[in-house]
């Protein structure tokens, strides 16, 4: 049999193996296998082509070519059903989306909060005061002397001369009570409350 009729014979072994395998991807893969791989009827073809006369070589290697592009075009097309199939199916962009919660509250947080709020509940107020706090309120104006140990540097963070982070928040009741008259009912649990984690 002649290199044509071989293409020829090929051409339609092929269309007819394919219309019974179009549904089974198994028996796609291994048509291909069958046609494209490097050990393939394809590529045999096209190892035969130095036996032919130099006059037919330019017909016949045009004709392999045209039937390996059918036949790659032929899988592309399917592949690309495939795809267009499996993105349909996929994700919805026009439904709602999930709800991811952003955390919780610290349980020392949730305790300070639970017991600010029996406090309120009875009449007090919730006063915080600051973190960065001056030497006077922190110390002095609670009679912890010039030269006590917890004024010493390994005890409380100094940022400059006059200002430090507080050691404790009833400097902060210092300050309520300038700004408030009696009778004072408050508590002062620092910067805890609403803290998330």
């Amino acid at each position: 049999m002649s290199l044509l009729k071989q293409i020829d014979s090929v051409q339609k072994d092929f269309e007819a193996e394919l219309s019974s395998a179009i549904d089974d991807s198994s028996k796609l893969n291994s048509l291909h296998n069958k046609y494209l791989s490097r050990k393939g009827i394809v590529s045999n073809l096209f190892s035969k082509l130095p036996e032919v006369h130099n006059k037919e070589k330019p017909e016949i290697g045009k004709r392999l070519n045209v039937l390996r592009n059918k036949i790659e075009e032929s899988f592309s097309k399917i592949n690309l059903k495939d795809n267009n199939k499996s993105k349909k199916s996929a994700i919805d962009l026009t439904l709602p989306g999930n709800h991811f919660f952003k955390g919780s509250l610290h349980p020392i947080t949730q305790v300070m909060n639970d017991i600010s709020d029996i406090f309120k509940s009875i009449g007090f107020s919730i006063f915080p005061g600051d973190e960065v706090e001056d030497e006077f309120y922190n110390f002095e104006a609670l009679n912890i002397p010039k030269y006590h140990p917890a004024r010493d540097m390994q005890d409380t963070y100094y940022l400059n001369n006059e200002k430090l982070l507080r050691t404790h928040t009833s400097a902060s009741q210092i300050h309520f009570m300038e700004n408030n008259k009696p009778p004072i009912r408050i508590i002062s649990p620092g910067e805890f409350i609403g803290m998330k984690i």
